[in-house]
Formats: C-alpha cells, sequence, structure tokens
C-alpha cells in the first residue's frame, strides 16, 4: 500500500465515485422494475396525504412545520417529498430513486469520514491502508442486506436524510475541533438542527461527538482520571451543552407525540418484558449483521421470550463491554465503535414502545457504523502484523462484498408491492396479526374479497381488533352473508362505539331486511360518530325519501352536498325529494347542477319533474 504522499486525490475521487455508482447499481432494479408505494405508512405520508401532492405551496410548508402528518415531527422530510411530486409528480420510480441517491451519497460521506479518522489515527506511512480499508467499510456499508429496508422504503426517507446531516455534522466537527471559533461550532449546529428537523433520532449525536473527542480525536488523553483530564473533559461537555439542550427538547416533543399516537401501553407490554426484549434485539441485531437471513419489515413482538436467550443475549453484551473496556487503553476504537452501537440503537430499542415491532432492520443504518469502525480498526491492527495481510484484506473484502449482495439480491424483489412483501413476510414469521390485516386491506382495496375476508379472519384467530371486525362485516355483507356480517360488526361495535363505518354497515342490514326505523337510527349514529361520514347522510337522506317523511330527506341530502358539492347521488336525491315535496322550481335548480355533473342522472331527475 503507498504511504499518504503517494494517495493522490484523484485515487479518492475514484474510490468515492466507485462507491456511490456501486451503491446506486445495487438498488437499481427498484427503479426499473417499477416498484410500488407500499400499505404501511407510504400510503399515509405520501400517496394518500393530499397536503403534499401539489408539491410547494403555502399551506404545505406551514403543515409540515406542525408535525401533525406523522408519528413524529420531521418538516424537512416532508419537504423532501413535496421537492418529488414537483419533479415527478406521484410517481414511486422517481422517489424511489431519491432514496437510492441519498443512500449512495451517505455512502460517499461515510468513506470521507473513515478518511478523516485515518488521518487522526493513522502513521502517514501507513494511510494508504486506512484509504482502502475506509473504501471497503463503505462498500459494506453500500451493500450490505440490512440497509433495503432504509433505501426501498419511500417512508423511511427520514431516516436517509438524517443520516446526511448526521455525518455531515461529524464531519463540520473534525473540521471545528482543527481550528476552534464560533462560524464553525455555529455550522455543526446548523447541520445538527437540520438532522433533527429530518427525524428526531439524532438526538444522540451530541453523546457520540463526545466520544469522538476520546478517540479519533484525542482531546482527552490517558489516563482519564487524572485531575487536568477531568478539567478537559468538564469543558469538553460543557461545550456540548447547547446541543444536549436541542436534544432533550426535540426527545421531549417526539415523546408527547408518540405517546399520543402509538405508544405501547404499559398494561399492554410490561417494563419487565421490553427490558428483555431490549436486550435479545442487541444481540439479534448483532447476528443480523453477519447473517442477514429471513430479514422483514415487521418483526412481531414475542408472546414469551425464553429465559435462556435472555441470558445468553445479555451474557454476550456483558462480555462485549467489559472486553470493551480493558481494551480501552490499548485499542480505544473497541470501546468507540462498541458505544456508538449501543448508544444509537437505544432511542428505538423499545424501553418506550412505540408501534408492533419487536425490532426493524431500519434501526440499525446508523448504530452499525460503530461495527463496522471496530471491523476496520481491528483489520488495520491485524494488517500491521502481517507482511501480506493486504491482499488477504482484498480477497477477503470480495468475499465479503458478495455474500452480502447475494442476500441483497435475493431480498430486494420481497418488496416489490404491498401483497409481495407481506406475503413474504408471513412466510418468515409466525403470528404475525399486523402482516394479516395488511394483506387484507390490501386485497380489499383490490376488490379481491374473498382473499381479503380469509386474511381478516387469521388476524381475528391470532388477535381481535374493531376495525379489523368492522372491515370484515363490510366485506362479508358485500358478499350476501347477512348474518355473519351482523355478528361482526355488534361486535366491532362493542369494542369501539365511536366507529362510524360500522354504524353505516348495520344500517344497510337493517335496511335489506326491512327494518327501516332501525336503519334509520343507525344512519344517525353514524352521523353522530363522525359529523363528515358522507354515506351514511345520503342513505338517510334516501330512507326518509322512500318513508314519505321528505323535509328529512331535503335535510340529510343537504348535509351530504355540504361534504361534497359534486357528488351526483346526492343532488339527485335532493332533486328527487323536492320534487315529491312539489318544491318544483328547487328541484329544477338540482337539474340544472346535474346537467354540468352526469347528463344521464339529470335526464332521469328532468322526467321524474315533469310527471309531478
Amino acid at each position: 500500500m503507498p504511504a499518504a504522499s503517494q494517495v493522490p486525490t484523484s485515487r479518492i475521487v475514484l474510490l468515492a465515485m466507485t462507491l456511490f455508482l456501486s451503491a446506486v447499481a445495487m438498488y437499481m432494479p427498484v427503479v426499473y422494475d417499477g416498484y410500488d408505494f407500499i400499505d404501511f405508512d407510504d400510503y399515509k405520508y405520501v400517496k394518500y396525504n393530499t397536503y403534499i401532492h401539489g408539491g410547494f405551496t403555502v399551506e404545505a410548508l406551514l403543515w409540515a412545520c406542525k408535525g401533525d402528518g406523522a408519528v413524529f415531527p420531521m418538516p424537512l422530510t416532508w419537504y423532501s417529498y413535496m421537492l418529488d411530486i414537483e419533479l415527478f409528480g406521484l410517481n414511486p420510480s422517481g422517489m424511489h430513486m431519491t432514496n437510492i441517491l441519498h443512500h449512495a451519497l451517505n455512502t460517499v460521506l461515510l468513506f470521507l469520514w473513515l478518511l478523516a479518522i485515518v488521518r487522526r489515527t493513522i502513521p502517514a506511512a501507513e494511510t494508504g491502508r486506512g484509504v482502502w480499508v475506509s473504501a471497503c467499510l463503505a462498500l459494506l456499508f453500500a451493500v450490505h442486506p440490512l440497509q433495503v429496508e432504509s433505501v426501498v422504503w419511500i417512508a423511511e426517507r427520514n431516516n436517509l436524510l438524517s443520516t446526511m446531516f448526521w455525518l455531515l455534522a461529524m464531519l463540520a466537527y473534525f473540521w471545528y475541533t482543527h481550528k476552534i471559533n464560533g462560524r464553525r461550532y455555529l455550522i455543526v449546529t446548523l447541520l445538527f438542527v437540520l438532522g433533527l428537523a429530518s427525524k428526531p433520532v439524532v438526538v444522540t449525536l451530541p453523546c457520540v461527538l463526545w466520544l469522538m473527542d476520546f478517540w479519533p480525536l484525542r482531546r482527552v488523553s490517558w489516563p482519564y482520571h487524572e485531575p487536568a483530564q477531568r478539567r478537559q473533559m468538564l469543558r469538553l461537555a460543557l461545550e456540548k451543552i447547547p446541543w444536549l439542550l436541542l436534544s432533550v427538547v426535540c426527545g421531549g416533543i417526539t415523546y408527547l407525540a408518540v405517546q399520543k399516537s402509538c405508544m405501547a401501553p404499559i398494561a399492554l407490554i410490561t417494563l419487565t418484558k421490553r427490558l428483555a426484549n431490549a436486550v435479545v434485539s442487541y444481540a439479534m441485531y448483532l447476528q443480523k449483521n453477519v447473517w442477514p437471513a429471513d430479514l422483514c419489515i415487521l418483526y412481531p413482538y414475542p408472546e414469551h421470550l425464553p429465559c435462556w436467550q435472555v441470558t445468553l443475549s445479555c451474557s454476550l453484551l456483558l462480555a462485549i463491554s467489559l472486553l470493551a473496556l480493558r481494551q480501552l487503553p490499548r485499542h480505544p476504537w473497541l470501546a468507540v465503535g462498541w458505544l456508538w452501537f449501543v448508544g444509537t440503537l437505544m432511542p428505538v430499542i423499545g424501553i418506550t414502545q412505540a408501534g408492533a415491532q419487536s425490532m426493524a432492520d431500519r434501526f440499525t443504518y446508523v448504530p452499525n457504523i460503530g461495527i463496522y469502525l471496530i471491523a476496520g480498526w481491528a483489520a488495520l491492527a491485524w494488517m500491521q502484523r502481517w507482511h501480506h495481510a493486504a491482499g488477504i484484506l482484498t480477497l477477503v473484502t470480495l468475499f465479503v462484498s458478495v455474500y452480502f449482495t447475494n442476500f441483497t439480491g435475493q431480498y430486494l424483489p420481497r418488496w416489490k408491492d404491498t401483497r409481495t412483501l407481506f406475503t413474504y413476510v408471513i412466510a418468515v414469521t409466525k403470528n404475525n396479526h399486523p402482516a394479516y390485516k395488511i394483506l387484507g386491506d390490501d386485497a380489499s382495496y383490490a376488490n379481491h374479497t374473498t382473499e381479503a375476508i380469509a386474511y381478516y379472519k387469521i388476524y381475528l384467530r391470532l388477535t381481535d381488533n374493531d376495525e379489523v371486525r368492522a372491515n370484515l362485516g363490510s366485506l362479508l355483507l358485500r358478499e350476501g352473508h347477512i348474518e355473519e356480517a351482523k355478528l361482526h360488526l355488534l361486535e366491532a361495535l362493542r369494542l369501539n362505539s365511536r366507529l362510524p363505518h360500522a354504524y353505516h354497515n348495520l344500517g344497510l342490514i337493517h335496511y335489506r331486511t326491512g327494518n327501516f326505523p332501525e336503519a334509520v337510527r343507525c344512519y344517525q349514529q353514524a352521523i353522530t360518530a363522525d359529523p363528515m361520514y358522507f354515506k351514511s347522510y345520503v342513505a338517510l337522506g334516501n330512507i326518509w325519501g322512500e318513508l314519505g317523511e321528505y323535509e328529512k330527506a331535503i335535510a340529510a341530502f343537504h348535509g351530504a352536498i355540504q361534504l361534497d358539492g359534486k357528488s351526483v347521488e346526492a343532488h339527485y336525491g335532493l332533486g328527487l325529494a323536492l320534487a315529491r315535496a312539489g318544491q318544483s322550481k328547487a328541484a329544477w335548480l338540482q337539474y340544472r347542477i346535474l346537467r354540468q355533473l352526469n347528463v344521464g342522472k339529470a335526464e332521469e331527475l328532468y322526467r321524474i319533474i315533469q310527471l309531478k
């Protein structure tokens, strides 16, 4: 390997370009094969999020700052989606391409950051080896299958964007420590704030920067317990206080937002169970770094964790921690990399549980950098002892890259669409009831009613849910299974008395069986549960019309038109009720409106008015 003076800038640029193109090439099938949105946050964040569909509008820009479109505030991520809309429209391929480019850029930034560490820690004569190891680690980051979830899932744009600002802030911090001044400090702060505005998980960055002070920056020297070093450690801690305050504020806002929307109650998942799951998850993340088999988007929360598994996982974590502390004077990179991994996973390890997952591959996008750091500097330490180490490292890198690329290549096609992905999920996990619900919803959207009913019934055998029962009742009603549908709808309302669609479908059952008074009551309850529930206004208008209560029918149709002024059904029903009530002038007005909306229905109303 050449020495530092023999590693020209052109070679660094060539390596960076190669890494960028390797990351892009790895994921280009996602664009070429037209991967779709996934009905798991993609629909909520992008596909059906009308706030961003107009691109950069004043309303959208203000809405993004409110932080009510996702579990946590992420205004910069919303702006990124708006830019995609401006460039590509509501096109998943364009949005996938943006994700891929972000990942490729993150790969290059990681490479540059590792080079900055090399320059701080490796003798000039060995810098060439450090450059090669940095490139190998960045390539591993680019192609590792654990990254698939963050790159291919459009809803994970926040992870990619926040990591970009994280790495930029790390590079800026190295630049700041080279020549400390207020301007450079503000640049680091700005990049940190931009990271927080992309995804609040960046709250751990100040602690990681403090780790960097120990190694590789060596702003504190060993032994750390000497008075001079303790004072220096205090000064460095004070330096981080503004950033820590930003983290505390952002973390508090995020906690309240998550608690309001999807925080799992202690009564459902006890603290003891969360702690046990957190310990096992740490061990599983380490395992999946080496053997990334059966990866999936949604790992179900275990009903029971065997005592041996918790004990073994705890022993592994404790052993690595003790080894890292013991090697601190000689190999500080081991402790720094391990604390990076453990610390950056802490906000998402599940102690404050949000969502139904026990763990998630996307959570490792930044934490695994700590593992790469350990692997890289262990390789450099080994290369110092062996004359032919560089050649062996090249062969190992080639083997490992092919090994992980193969896993990634097999996993990518699973993300083609919702049906493909979650069919795979239920194949590699057990009792994954959220996956069955998502498959049922997807089949229902596609009008595959029989398939949707089957998925919902499997879900209900595993657990109970008011929304699933209401959806199942609706589908059974559509298929003509009235009594079975009624049972599920009544049970859904027993679980949750604020389900307008359940009341509405019960109203349809009573209407079809001739029980008009009960149908009216159900439609009214649907409107009480949700005053914006359009369907029940129309149904109520129709049934009042059939009962000859024309004034009540007119009022119901007026309510429907206030919600949807272009509804052909509502205007036709109103015109019909007006005509039957003898209000011909008002009925003709509805006829003229219908002429602009639907000529066929307008002519039908015309004949009825003429007869009256």
